[in-house]
């Protein structure tokens, strides 16, 4: 198996992706996979269209996100290049356009995947942030590949592939060949008894345990006031329980004159939540577990392919931390081995099997070669 990275830079998007490409030390045409993640502040269109004609022999996706993660660190504004190849690997990737049920395009994407004989791999799995229903979307991907698939990614601003680029899609790259462990981690606690969400639609929060959503909030937290709310929400996301003790976090991001509150992702009618709460020491000694964990299990890593909240990675940098859970892989598996991925403002992973959609929360997958495989 053959693991390569590269990032630049340059002020020009195009320019910076050429760079990359030329930083990999093998013909781009040898290579099954390529992901290319660009910041925000880049023109889109314009790295489109160069991907589209430096890599026509290729299966690639191009992921618009808030930050790049490198050895080096966080880097705000730039393009990174991730290309996997070798005898045993496998790709396939797939961008597709969502107009209709979420979950169906979901299990459409599944079937088009097992038509291309895969039946098991890793699928590396991006929606846009536009797309409300992207937890149904996840199942009903996972409903159709199942527990033979193991899921990583995360929410992204735009998508383009060889002929794509916009928002309102999903993109995803299913690759066989590297075994990839993954771990799902936030080091978020409870701060509230249980309650109960009485009500909510889409991205909202109507009512919980029957009082306005906010009222209920304000109260877990003490009383807070209404012009307090931006001093506590980013501390103080929802969490849904599993029946393991792991919590789904859901970011709070604002309050509407109804009561009711914003949320990143959806928390459905009917679930039991807890307000939470952490401390930036429960953040890092959440990451310093996972990774320890994961290299634990892990025989031979050749790569490290991290997402990580981009409001977790903030929170980290106004509290002088900003790129400490970088830090933290390299010091566990070594400056030689890659590492690599993206902020994202939602990340995918599983905490057992099943894949679920979180927020302010870290997705870790380390790569290491198939059995029989030498590297």
């Amino acid at each position: 198996m053959d693991f390569f990275t590269a990032y630049s830079t340059l002020k020009k998007g195009n320019e910076a992706l050429e760079e990359c490409i030329r930083e990999i030390p093998v013909s781009i045409d040898e290579l099954d996979l390529i992901m290319i993640f660009t910041t925000e502040s880049y023109n889109q269109e314009l790295i489109q269209e160069t991907a589209a004609n430096s890599l026509n022999k290729t299966e690639f996706i191009g992921l618009c996100v808030p930050g790049l993660i490198t050895p080096e660190g966080v880097i705000r504004e730039g393009v990174e290049l991730v290309a996997i190849g070798g005898e045993r690997v496998e790709a396939k990737t797939i961008v597709r356009k969502i107009e209709n049920e979420s979950g169906r395009t979901g299990q459409k994407i599944g079937e088009k995947i097992l038509s291309h004989g895969f039946q098991k791999g890793n699928v590396m799995l991006f929606p846009t942030t536009d797309l409300e229903e992207s937890s149904s979307l996840i199942k009903g991907l996972y409903n159709k590949l199942g527990p033979e698939f193991k899921f990583l990614g995360g929410r992204v601003s735009k998508i383009f592939g060889q002929e794509d680029l916009g928002n309102g899609r999903v993109a995803v790259a299913v690759l066989t060949g590297p075994k990839v462990l993954t771990r799902v981690g936030h080091g978020w606690k409870t701060e509230s008894e249980p309650l109960v969400i009485t009500s909510s639609e889409a991205l909202s929060i109507k009512s919980i345990d029957g009082k306005s959503a906010y009222q209920r909030y304000a109260e877990a937290l003490g009383g807070i006031k209404e012009e307090e709310f931006s001093e506590y929400h980013l501390l103080h996301p929802i969490g849904i329980p599993d029946i393991y003790g792991n919590y789904l976090i859901r970011e709070v991001l604002s309050v509407n004159d109804d009561g009711s509150l914003n949320v990143v992702s959806e928390v459905p009618e009917g679930v039991v939540v807890n307000v939470m709460k952490a401390n930036i020491k429960d953040l890092i000694e959440n990451t310093e577990k996972m990774v320890d964990s994961i290299a634990n299990d892990v025989s031979n890593p050749q790569f490290v392919l991290l997402f990580d909240c981009i409001s977790r990675e903030d929170l980290l940098a106004e509290n002088g931390k900003g790129g400490k859970e970088i830090k933290i892989v390299k010091e566990k598996f070594g400056t030689e081995l890659p590492i690599c991925g993206a902020l994202t403002f939602g990340e995918i992973g599983s905490f057992t099997k099943t894949p679920k959609l979180h927020n302010k929360t870290m997705c870790l997958g380390v790569g290491s070669p198939s059995r029989g495989e030498k590297n």
